[in-house]
């Protein structure tokens, strides 16, 4: 089984730089390039530490831009979140990461939990010199920010919960599993084969193993910790993340502002204009609580 693992990851691997990531590339001309860093000990990375690839616009932002640091979901990669790191404006410097074991970040010793991956996120944000930043999450991305928030509050000012999990009323694998094949019907049929590549280079048993965690953990007992300003962004379709968690998420939060957008779960993919749109006016304390129309 292994042996097959290695054989699916290394073709998915091949067929998303080939691909998905051809925008994501080191060529002069591309709007997106890939840096590459060793981040050393501690979160399963053993004594070596491991190798981190995150993706940034070649275009230098703008002088005094807000650091975004992008947090992707469950199985996939920094490179689900090139399509809004593209459309945000210059007043807004955008860096997408891929966690360990997931995406081209190395794979650690064992599968990290939602704690381990939040103090690596740290780790990584420490050699690449962010030191207080906004973040975004997606899906199960907003929990691991959420324990960036918790454990290093120091280091997050802001934050942007797009499609946040895990809603209580679904607190199963089987029902997640539903609600996610319930939101696939509903996204743009583009978007499937960079899902499955990543999926497959990510592989199964870590994939099930985080989402398992995921599942233990008390999302809301983090919420009430989070003492920054915090916005709660959601399709209009989302089986994931339906109206009435976020509100109950929101509720949470001792400052939370929510908005409804265009399309279901991928935001990040189907509307990222308007994802952006969202995010830039937030992080600029603009007023984002009315729902958009779809």
């Amino acid at each position: 089984m292994g042996a097959l693992h290695d054989v699916a990851s290394g073709t998915a691997s091949w067929w998303l730089s080939r691909h998905t990531e051809r925008a994501v590339t080191t060529d002069d001309d591309a709007p997106v390039v890939v840096r590459r860093d060793r981040v050393g000990g501690g979160a399963g990375g053993g004594d070596d530490g491991l190798d981190w690839v995150c993706r940034r616009r070649r275009e230098p932002a703008a002088d005094g831009a807000a650091a975004l640091v992008m947090v992707h979901g469950l199985g996939t990669s920094g490179a689900s979140l090139v399509r809004p790191m593209r459309a945000l404006g210059p007043s807004v410097d955008p860096w997408a990461p891929d966690l360990p074991g997931f995406g081209a970040t190395s794979t650690p010793e064992h599968a990290l939990d939602l704690a381990e991956l939040a103090d690596g996120l740290v780790g990584w944000m420490d050699v690449v010199g962010l030191d207080r930043v906004a973040m975004m999450g997606h899906s199960l991305g907003c929990q691991v920010l959420t324990h960036v928030a918790t454990r290093h509050p120091e280091r997050i000012s802001r934050a942007v919960l797009v499609g946040p999990t895990l809603d209580p009323t679904a607190r199963s694998v089987v029902r997640q599993a539903g609600r996610l094949a319930l939101d696939g019907r509903r996204e743009p049929v583009s978007e499937l084969p960079w899902v499955v590549a990543d999926y497959f280079r990510c592989g199964p048993a870590r994939m099930l193993k985080t989402l398992r965690d995921a599942l233990s953990a008390d999302v809301e007992d983090r919420l009430r910790e989070m003492h920054l300003p915090v916005l709660l962004l959601r399709g209009r379709g989302d089986p994931v993340a339906p109206q009435q968690w976020l509100e109950r998420a929101a509720s949470r939060l001792p400052d939370a502002r929510t908005a409804v957008l265009p399309g279901a779960h991928a935001v990040t993919y189907s509307h990222p204009d308007e994802l952006a749109a969202a995010i830039e006016a937030f992080l600029h304390e603009g007023d984002v609580s009315e729902p958009d129309r779809p």
